[in-house]
């Protein structure tokens, strides 16, 4: 039986990350790490993309035991045993590896992923399937509809308020983030967003700092 999987959301804006692979799974997990921040190396005799800002290539093979010298590490390469004695050099460091499609060398599992900055919907089977997962997360977004994005511009919203509450010492409980929500949500997904952050100022002015 598979495990149960924690899940989290990890930073990695400003930590070096290791891709080891040549292929397009490489280069596409690469470049998710770039997206979110990450300084990213990738190893491989034939990498898969040029050097970039925050992005550095060697062209070479793996060496062992240089895993431990990362944050994160991804071994995506099509060879199963490297994948292998990658996982086992960033397990012996403490150090979180996936290896695509490969369940049996992961110290975490990637889901299936839909951005719409800040919102992030995920999928996951315990890596299962990962095809499922992505078919799981595209649903999701299906049923939000159009305006994921609306609901991102209230997240934005939202956490500007609950920093300008903690700043100014004002305080709001579970049950009234839940009630906003409640009221708010359902207009940013409807295309209503001006309404929604409407209804976030005057909760503002209802609660000031």
């Amino acid at each position: 039986m598979t495990p149960a999987v924690y899940p989290v959301g990890l930073i990695v804006a400003g930590r070096s990350c290791l891709v080891v692979g040549g292929g397009e799974a490489a280069a596409a997990k690469a470049v998710g790490l770039l997206e979110c921040g990450a300084t990213v190396t990738v190893v491989a005799p034939d990498p898969p993309l040029a050097p970039a800002e925050h992005l550095i290539i060697e062209p070479r093979p793996y060496r062992p035991g240089e895993a431990a010298g990362y944050w994160l590490v991804v071994a995506a390469s099509a060879d199963p045993e490297l994948n292998a004695a990658v996982f086992a050099d960033a397990e012996a460091a403490r150090v979180w590896v996936n290896a695509p499609d490969q369940p049996d060398a992961c110290s975490f599992l990637a889901p299936a992923v839909i951005r719409r900055h800040p919102i992030v919907v995920t999928a996951a089977t315990g890596g299962q399937s990962p095809a499922l997962a992505a078919w799981v997360a595209r649903r999701v977004g299906d049923l939000i509809g159009d305006h994921l994005a609306d609901l991102a511009g209230l997240a934005e919203a939202l956490g500007r308020l609950r920093a300008d509450l903690r700043g100014g010492g004002a305080q709001l409980t579970g049950a009234d983030w839940s009630d906003l929500v409640a009221r708010a949500a359902p207009l940013a997904e409807a295309g209503r967003l001006p309404e929604a952050l409407e209804l976030v100022e005057a909760w503002r002015r209802a609660h000031p700092g």
